[in-house]
């Protein structure tokens, strides 16, 4: 039997005894769980202590159902309150910030796209998202499609399936079902 500590911010394999993470640089707490005991023969476990990260298909999945209500709202309110394209692009805007850092805050981590999917937003430290990562995870939407949306593609070949966004943010998405 041998047991392996993995970083929680990296997903690196800790050295035994180690105060700081080779990988990158985290200090490590000494009230880290302890590493359950894998058999030689067992398969790695799935992400850090176990966590299943949210993927990108199933993150896009999750997006477009959260377009539905955001296309929704936004054409409602823009036909009622305005009547300029420049301020047609701000109340959009609100909306998204208003609707996205509101359920990252208020629902657990999850807008209802979120919800359908069975995934959430949490710290990379697994602590919830505040409200100051979540301003700072939605402005980071547009630093991820800045060159081709490859800030999104990062989703797909990262360990932690992190985007840009995310390290920004310093944020993981994970499944809860």
């Amino acid at each position: 039997m041998t047991s392996q500590i993995y970083c929680p911010v990296c997903a690196a394999v800790i050295a035994p005894g180690a105060t700081y993470c080779a990988s990158c640089g985290s200090r490590l707490s000494p009230e880290m769980p302890s590493p359950p005991e894998v058999a030689e023969e067992a398969p790695p476990p799935i992400g850090v202590f176990g966590i299943d990260y949210a993927g990108f298909w199933m993150r896009l999945l999750a997006w477009l159902v959260d377009l539905i209500p955001l296309t929704i709202i936004s054409l409602l309110v823009q036909l009622v309150v305005t009547d300029s394209i420049a301020t047609g692009i701000v109340v959009r805007v609100l909306i998204g910030i208003t609707y996205s850092v509101g359920f990252w805050v208020a629902a657990d981590g999850a807008t209802p796209g979120k919800m359908a999917m069975g995934i959430k937003v949490l710290r990379s430290n697994g602590e919830p998202i505040g409200v100051g990562a979540s301003l700072l995870r939605y402005f980071g939407y547009i630093v991820s499609a800045i060159p081709f949306g490859l800030g999104f593609f990062m989703i797909g070949v990262t360990p932690q399936k992190r985007g840009l966004h995310d390290y920004i943010a310093q944020t993981v998405v994970v499944r809860v079902r």
